[in-house]
């Protein structure tokens, strides 16, 4: 799951480096990853680390920008310090494997953990048609006691047709709202 892969080079100059499907070496050669429309990324494929330590907010949202469903490294911890994005999962459903993996929000992340592609820091847009299942999402929560809260991740909000399932979410005061014939089963929520 993390690098390796058949490439081919291309000299066409308005390839983009995404670090992991397209990865540009000098101002010349651009080397594209050989997908199908069956192919798998993974955050690791775009440089995510998955040691609990690292910032790998960069590499989530490029995996899950992709029109290719993508899987995670099992038992890795994806630390975050900003919202990650998701690419719009309408009318093709964007599948996301946590595959046993945790995504953990870094201390002091208060932003929305999930927001869709087109979301701006101004206005965050619900996400649309994402099928995620198979891990933790951690927020981050400080409080000075039980009753009196400091601050409180934001969690995010499912809309139109969003499915989380087999899930455990923790450290979100805001929890995660689903509207809009969203479902969630099997999902361990513990504030």
């Amino acid at each position: 799951q993390s690098g390796g892969g058949v490439f081919i080079a291309s000299n066409d100059p308005g390839l983009i480096d995404d670090a992991g499907i397209y990865i540009k070496p000098n101002s010349q050669w651009t080397w594209i990853r050989v997908l199908n429309s069956h192919s798998l990324v993974s955050p690791n494929m775009f440089g995510a680390r998955g040691n609990g330590i690292a910032d790998d907010t960069r590499a989530l949202s490029a995996a899950f920008l992709t029109a290719y469903d993508t899987v995670c490294q099992q038992g890795a911890t994806y630390m975050t310090s900003d919202t990650v994005r998701i690419k719009n999962g309408t009318p093709n459903k964007k599948v996301i494997n946590l595959n046993g993996a945790t995504i953990k929000a870094k201390p002091g992340h208060l932003k929305p953990f999930f927001a869709n592609q087109t979301s701006t820091p101004e206005a965050y847009d619900y996400l649309h048609g994402v099928e995620m299942f198979g891990g933790m999402l951690y927020g981050w929560v400080k409080r000075e006691s039980v009753y009196h809260q400091v601050s409180a991740h934001n969690g995010f909000v499912a809309g139109d047709k969003s499915y989380f399932y087999h899930m455990t979410v923790r450290g979100f005061c805001d929890g995660m709202v689903l509207m809009g014939n969203s479902v969630a089963f099997d999902v361990n929520i513990d504030e």
